[in-house]
C-alpha cells in the first residue's frame, strides 16, 4: 500500500465558505456556483463508488477545508486515480509526526495568564489537533487523579466524564491503535468519540519523545492551573496570579474553552489532519460552520513542507472561513526548508522555538518554505523545559520542549486578541502578532517577526505585514544574480486606531550579505484612521558585492560535519512612530573600575563628581553628532580631558551614555532607554545592560541575568542592553552570571536588591568596580541603576520581518560545437562566461575556491527524457531531462585504484534543497538482470537516523537479493567535496537543477561471499547497465517513482540482455570521457575529477576517441553550469568526427 491520496480536490484555493446549507466550489472550468451540499455528497460518493474498482479504501472526506476524498490503495493503482471521472487532483499526503520531546523534569512554573489587557480568553474557543486531552487532569477541571484516568475507557464515553467546562467537544479520528506508517490493520483509523490520550506504549518500546504532548500543549494553551494542594485553581487571573508554588501554571488564556481533535493513536504518525480541520469548521457536525472555533492550533507536521499538501491547502481554507490557525514549525535543527508542512500554509501563523533566552532553539526549523518561497516561521516563543499538565498524573506538570510549546503560547496570545478585538480577521490578528513581537538578533529565516511579546499586545494599533497575500514577512526568495538586480515588494500599512497617524519607514539588519541594499519610502506616511496604505520596499542586489557569508546563526557543521548553507540578508523594517517631544534625552552613568569625573556632553557638564554606579537624571539635548569628554572633578571644562568618544544621538530617543571600562582603557556605552511599549496599568518597566568592554586579556563575556531566581535574559553580550519587560512593583533582587552558569551550579558575579514603583521605569545593568585596588585583571563588578517615570518614546509601532538569499550567477556557455579530428585523443573546448560569476582560483591553500569562482562539470550524454506532463508542478524537479556518464579512467588507466565513474543529472526544473529529491542510480554490474548497487544522493541526518540536516552526501547501497538496500553508513560528499565552510569549494546544491554523483568504480566490485555484501569484493567492473529513478519526499516519502531514464517499456539494450528499460556505460571504450587533466585543485593524478572552471576564456576537456565515435556517429556532451540561473543549466553540445577531405 502506498501512504494516502487526496482525490477529487477541486477548491484548492477556495475564494469564499458561507455558513448555512450551500457554500461555492470552484469547478474544473473555472466558474463558480452555488451547489448544494447534498449535491457535493452525491458527487463525492460517485467517485467513491468508482474507487472501490481500484480496491481503494476510503480513510474520511471532507467537504469544508477541501472538497475531497483521503484513501489508501495499492501502488499499481495509482496511475488509474487522476483518470477518474470528477477528479480534479491527486495529491499524497504526507505523515505527520508530533512536535515536542519530553525533558527531565519540570522547572519552577512562571506566570503566563491575563498578560494581555488582562484578557483571559473568556468567550473564545480553541481547538487542539494533537494526540488529544487528559481532560481527567485538575488543569482541565478534571477530578485531578490517576485513577480517574486510568478508570476512563479511552473508547467510549463513560456518562458525566465528557465533554466538560472546559473541554467542550472534539473527536478521536484515529483510535489508539492507529499508525499511519505502520503495516497492516493499523495503519487504518478507527475512530470514536472520546479524545483522551493515550498515555500507553506498546511493550518494549521505549517511551517516544512526544509522550503526553497533547495534554501539555492544552495546558500551556487554556489550562485553569492546579494550586499547591492539587486542586484546580479558579481564578482570579486579573492581576496576573502568583504561580510560584502551583503545581501547574495557568495557561495562556485560562478562562477559553477546548475542543479536542485527537488524530494520533498512542504511537506512531497520522494523515488525519485535514479529516480534524474539517471538524474544526463545523464542531457539532450540522453542517453550518457558524460555530467554527476561533482559534486552532496545530502542534504536528512533516519536515520540508510543500504549499500543496493537502494539509496546507485545508489550513489555509480554515483561516479564509474565519479560524485564526497557528502551527508549530517544526524541529529539523536549522536546516534551510525544513519547515513542517502544514507550518508551510501561506496564512498559518508558524511558530519556531526559543531557548527561552536570546536564541533560537538549536532544534527549531529554518525556512524558507519549499516550493514557494514564502518567509517561515513567522515568529518564535519560548520552547525549552515548558512545565505543563502531564497526561494521565491528575495534578502533575511534565517540561517539554519544541515548536508544540512555543505554537501553544502564541495560540493563547492569540485568543486574548480574539477576546479583546473581536471584529479583527485572523489576518489582523497574525499580523498585530508580528508586528508587536520583540525583534531578535537571528536572521528571519530562523526567527520570524521575532520573539512573542504579549507586553506589546497591549498597545498595538499599527499593522505591518506583507502585502501580497501572506499576511507575514517580506519574502525576496532566492535569486541567482549575474547582473545588477532589483526586487520590489508591497508592505501593507495598517491603522486600526480612530485617529490619524504619522509614520516612518527604516531598515535593520540581523543577517548581512553585502551587495544587497533596501530602499524604503523616504519622509513621512500618513495613515488616516481606519485604513491600509501600501509602500514598495526594495532590494538592490549587486553580485559584484556579495561575499557568500554564513550568518551567525548559521553552524559550520551539522553532526561534525561540515554543512552546505544559504547566505542570507535579512532583518526588520521598522514602523516608527513620534512623540509630541522630538528631542533627545540624556543621562550620565559611570559603571567603570575609576574614580569619580565631571561629565561632559560636548561643552555641557551633565554632572560634577559623578561616582561610581551613579546614573544621574536626564537632560535635553537635540540628536545628531555629540561628543563625550571626561574630565578630573573639578578641572576647568576648557582643559585637556581624560577621555573623549563621539556619540550618534538619535532624534526622538532616550539615552543611559555609560562610563566602562578601566584606567587605559575607558569607553562610552550609549544604551537606548527609549520606551516603545505600555506596561499593563500598575506595572513598571525593566531592562538590563552589560557595561563591559572587552580587552585584550579581559573579557568577561555574555552574561544571564536572573530577576527573584528566574533567568529573564541569556547571554546578554558585552556591551548589550535588552528590550524592556513588565515589571510587579516591589522588591526584587537581579544576579548576574556569566553564561551558562546557574543558581545551581555556580556563584553570581553580582547581586542586588532594589524596589520597583509602578509607572517607573528601570535600566539595571552590570560594570567594573572602582574598589580601590590595583588588580585590574579580576572580574569584581557592581550594578547600577538607572530609574525615570515611563514616557513613550519615538516608539517602534510595528515590525515586519525581510529576508532574501542571493547567489552570485554566471552566464556561462560553450563558445560553438565540438568536432573531433580522426586519430584525436583528446578534445578542449572553449567557454563564454557574460555573468558576474567568473573569477578563478586563488592561491590560498587549503581554500582556493571564492564566492565569484563558477563551476562546470561534463559528461557523455546517455539519455534524453521526454518530460512527464502528468507532474505537478511541486514535483517538477523529480522530473528528468538528461543523463550522462564520464570516468577517470583514462587518466588512471587502472580500474583497482582510483577510478571514479560519475553520472551526470539534469531536471526540467530547479528543487530548492536535495532534501526534497532522490536521484537514484541503479546498477546491475555482472548484467544479469539483477540490480548489484543503488547510488543515491541523501544526507547525513537521516543516513544515521536522525532528523535531515544540509550535510548532502552520495552513498552506494549494496542491494539483497530481494533487492532491498543494506544499510551502509559510507558515503560520498556531494559534488566530491566537502561543503565550501570547509572547502571553499560550492557545487551549489540548493535552487538548481543540476547534479553528479560518483562512485569509485572498485566499490562496483561483485561481493566474494553473496551472503556478506559488504565484505571483500571481486575486481572492479568494466562495464555496467543501469537506469536512473527519481523520487520525491512529497510523493509518499520517496517511495513513488516519479520518472524513470529509460522508460522501464524501452526496448532492450544488447549488451544488458533481455532486460528492457536499461543503459549501458563502457569504462574502457567510451566516445568521449570529459575530465580535468589541466587544474589539479579539482582533478589529482590519482582522482580526477570532470570539474572545470567555468570562467570565460575556461575550457572544458577530456579524453575522445576518435574510433568509437565514428563507430556511433559521434556522440553528445553534456554540460552542467552549476552557478548558472536554473534555465539554462544543463547545455548539450554536439560532438562530431571530423572527415578528411580526399586528396
Amino acid at each position: 500500500m502506498i501512504g494516502l491520496a487526496f482525490t477529487h480536490i477541486v477548491d484548492e484555493e477556495r475564494a469564499d465558505l458561507v455558513t448555512g446549507d450551500a457554500f461555492h466550489i470552484k469547478l474544473l472550468d473555472g466558474f463558480f456556483l452555488r451547489l448544494e451540499r447534498r449535491q457535493i455528497e452525491r458527487e463525492q460518493q460517485t467517485v467513491v463508488q468508482q474507487l472501490a474498482s481500484l480496491q481503494a479504501h476510503v480513510l474520511f472526506q471532507t467537504r469544508l477545508a477541501l472538497n475531497g476524498i483521503a484513501i489508501t490503495l495499492p501502488a499499481s493503482q495509482l496511475g488509474q486515480l487522476a483518470y477518474l471521472p470528477g477528479v480534479a487532483s491527486v495529491h499524497v499526503i504526507p505523515p505527520k509526526q508530533p512536535a515536542a520531546i519530553r525533558a527531565a523534569s519540570a522547572p519552577a512554573s512562571s506566570a503566563t495568564a491575563a498578560i494581555v489587557a488582562n484578557a483571559t480568553g473568556a468567550g473564545v474557543r480553541i481547538g487542539l489537533i494533537d494526540r488529544g486531552i487528559d481532560y481527567t487532569h485538575a488543569d482541565f477541571g478534571g477530578p485531578g487523579t490517576p485513577a480517574a484516568y486510568t478508570a476512563n475507557n479511552p473508547a467510549i464515553i463513560e456518562p458525566g466524564s465528557f465533554p466538560t467546562a472546559k473541554v467542550i467537544g472534539g473527536f478521536d479520528f484515529a483510535g489508539d491503535a492507529y499508525d499511519a506508517s505502520a503495516a497492516g490493520t493499523n495503519a487504518l483509523p478507527q475512530p470514536d468519540a472520546d479524545p483522551l490520550e493515550c498515555n500507553t506504549i506498546p511493550a518494549g518500546m521505549p517511551a517516544p519523545a512526544y509522550l503526553g504532548q497533547g495534554t501539555h500543549v492544552a495546558g500551556l494553551v487554556s489550562g485553569y492551573g492546579v494550586t499547591s494542594s492539587g486542586t484546580t485553581y479558579q481564578g482570579p487571573y486579573t492581576p496576573t496570579p502568583d504561580t510560584a508554588t502551583m503545581l501547574v501554571s495557568p495557561g495562556m488564556a485560562p478562562e477559553a474553552q477546548l475542543y479536542a481533535f485527537k488524530v494520533f493513536g498512542c504511537t506512531g504518525s497520522t494523515t488525519l489532519l485535514s479529516a480534524a480541520i474539517d471538524r474544526a469548521l463545523d464542531p457539532n457536525g450540522d453542517g453550518n460552520t457558524a460555530d467554527h472555533v476561533d482559534v486552532l492550533v496545530i502542534t504536528l507536521g512533516a519536515p520540508f513542507g510543500s504549499p500543496d499538501d493537502p494539509d496546507a491547502i485545508a489550513v489555509d481554507n480554515a483561516v479564509r472561513a474565519g479560524v485564526v490557525v497557528v502551527v508549530a514549525a517544526g524541529d529539523t535543527a536549522n536546516t534551510f526548508y525544513s519547515v513542517n508542512s502544514p507550518a508551510s500554509a501561506r496564512l498559518a501563523i508558524a511558530v519556531g522555538a526559543t531557548d527561552n533566552g536570546a536564541a533560537v532553539s538549536g532544534n527549531s526549523a529554518r525556512g524558507l518554505v519549499r516550493g514557494n518561497g514564502v518567509l517561515k516561521p513567522d515568529m518564535v516563543a519560548p520552547g525549552m523545559n515548558m512545565p505543563s499538565a502531564a497526561v494521565g498524573s491528575g495534578t502533575a506538570a511534565v517540561a517539554m520542549s519544541g515548536t508544540a510549546g512555543a505554537a501553544a503560547q502564541v495560540a493563547g496570545a492569540a485568543a486574548t486578541l480574539r477576546q479583546i478585538h473581536t471584529d479583527w480577521s485572523p489576518a489582523q490578528i497574525k499580523a498585530a502578532l508580528m508586528s508587536s513581537a520583540t525583534p531578535f538578533d537571528a536572521p528571519p529565516s530562523l526567527a520570524g517577526a521575532g520573539r512573542l511579546n504579549v507586553t506589546g499586545l497591549n498597545s498595538i494599533n499599527i499593522l505591518a505585514y506583507d502585502g501580497e497575500g501572506t499576511y507575514g514577512g517580506l519574502a525576496y526568495g532566492a535569486p541567482w544574480v549575474a547582473t545588477t538586480t532589483q526586487i520590489t515588494h508591497l508592505l501593507t500599512l495598517e491603522n486600526t486606531s480612530p485617529t490619524d497617524q504619522v509614520v516612518t519607514l527604516a531598515a535593520t539588519s540581523t543577517a548581512t550579505e553585502t551587495g544587497v541594499t533596501v530602499q524604503v519610502p523616504t519622509g513621512a506616511i500618513r495613515l488616516p484612521a481606519h485604513s491600509t496604505v501600501q509602500a514598495t520596499v526594495g532590494l538592490t542586489i549587486d553580485p559584484q558585492g556579495l561575499e557568500f557569508s554564513p550568518d551567525p546563526s548559521t553552524a559550520p557543521t551539522q553532526n561534525g560535519w561540515p554543512r552546505h548553507y544559504l547566505a542570507e540578508q535579512g532583518g526588520y523594517l521598522q514602523v516608527i512612530g513620534g512623540r509630541s517631544n522630538t528631542s533627545v534625552r540624556v543621562r550620565p552613568a559611570h559603571a567603570a573600575h575609576f574614580s569619580s569625573v565631571d561629565f561632559y556632553l560636548d561643552d555641557t557638564l551633565l554632572d560634577g563628581s559623578l561616582d561610581s554606579r551613579e546614573v544621574q537624571e536626564y537632560i535635553t539635548t537635540t540628536a545628531g553628532l555629540h561628543v563625550v569628554r571626561i574630565r578630573q572633578v573639578g578641572a576647568a571644562p576648557n582643559s585637556a580631558p581624560l577621555f573623549s568618544a563621539p556619540v550618534i544621538l538619535q532624534d526622538g530617543h532616550d539615552y543611559t551614555l555609560a562610563l566602562i571600562g578601566r584606567p587605559g582603557a575607558l569607553g562610552v556605552l550609549p544604551i537606548d532607554d527609549t520606551v516603545t511599549i505600555v506596561p499593563p496599568d500598575g506595572q513598571a518597566l525593566i531592562h538590563y545592560v552589560n557595561a563591559n568592554r572587552t580587552e585584550p586579556g579581559w573579557d568577561i563575556g555574555p552574561l544571564d541575568v536572573y530577576l527573584d531566581g528566574i533567568l529573564q535574559v541569556s547571554g546578554l553580550a558585552v556591551g548589550s542592553s535588552s528590550a524592556y519587560a513588565a515589571l510587579t512593583p516591589g522588591q526584587h533582587e537581579v544576579a548576574f552570571y556569566q553564561a551558562g552558569i546557574t543558581p545551581a551550579t555556580g556563584r553570581a558575579l553580582i547581586r542586588k536588591t532594589f524596589v520597583a514603583a509602578a509607572g517607573e521605569a528601570l535600566l539595571v545593568g552590570t560594570g567594573r568596580h572602582d574598589d580601590d585596588d590595583s588588580d585590574l585583571s579580576d572580574f569584581e563588578q557592581r550594578v547600577f541603576i538607572g530609574r525615570s517615570s515611563i514616557q513613550v518614546g519615538s516608539a517602534l509601532l510595528a515590525s515586519v520581518p525581510y529576508t532574501v538569499f542571493p547567489t552570485i550567477a554566471a552566464n556561462a556557455h560553450a563558445n560553438g560545437g565540438l568536432n573531433v579530428s580522426p586519430g584525436a585523443r583528446s578534445f578542449t573546448l572553449p567557454i563564454v562566461n557574460t555573468g558576474a560569476r567568473d573569477t578563478g582560483l586563488v592561491n590560498v591553500p587549503g581554500q582556493p575556491g571564492t564566492p565569484r569562482t563558477p563551476l562546470a562539470s561534463a559528461f557523455e550524454l546517455e539519455a534524453t527524457s521526454p518530460m512527464v506532463p502528468t507532474l505537478a508542478a511541486p514535483l517538477r524537479s523529480a522530473d528528468l531531462q538528461y543523463v550522462g556518464v564520464t570516468s577517470g579512467y583514462s587518466v588512471t588507466q587502472d580500474l583497482s585504484q582510483f577510478t571514479y565513474v560519475y553520472f551526470g543529472l539534469a531536471s526540467y526544473a530547479p528543487w530548492t534543497t536535495p532534501n526534497e529529491i532522490e536521484y537514484q542510480v541503479w546498477i546491475d554490474v555482472n548484467r544479469d538482470g539483477r540490480d548489484d548497487y543503488l547510488l543515491v544522493n541523501g544526507n547525513q541526518g537521516e543516513l544515521t537516523g536522525g532528523p535531515a540536516n544540509d550535510v548532502f552526501i552520495n552513498v552506494l547501497y549494496p542491494l539483497a537479493a530481494d533487492g532491498t538496500p543494506i544499510p551502509n553508513n559510507q558515503f560520498i560528499f556531494w559534488g566530491s567535496f566537502a561543503a565550501p565552510i570547509q572547502s571553499s569549494i560550492n557545487l551549489a546544491p540548493f535552487n538548481t537543477a543540476v547534479m553528479f554523483q560518483r562512485v569509485k568504480a572498485a566499490d562496483l566490485g561483485m561481493p566474494l561471499d553473496p551472503a556478506n555484501p559488504n565484505g571483500p569484493k571481486g575486481p572492479a567492473p568494466s562495464s555496467f547497465c543501469y537506469r536512473v529513478e527519481t523520487r520525491a519526499r512529497a510523493a509518499n516519502g520517496f517511495k513513488q517513482v516519479l520518472d524513470r531514464v529509460p522508460a522501464a517499456d524501452a526496448a532492450p539494450v544488447t549488451a544488458c540482455g533481455t532486460r528492457p528499460g536499461e543503459l549501458f556505460y563502457d569504462i574502457l571504450n567510451p566516445g568521449i570521457a570529459p575530465i580535468n587533466t589541466s587544474n589539479f585543485i579539482f582533478s589529482t593524478p590519482i582522482a580526477p575529477r570532470p570539474i572545470f572552471l567555468d570562467v570565460n576564456g575556461g575550457a572544458i576537456t577530456g579524453q575522445a576517441r576518435s574510433d568509437v565515435l565514428a563507430a556511433r556517429s559521434g556522440a553528445k556532451l553534456l554540460i552542467l553550469h552549476h552557478h548558472n540561473a536554473p534555465y539554462p543549466q544543463a547545455e548539450v553540445v554536439d560532438v562530431r568526427q571530423m572527415t578528411l577531405a580526399a586528396p
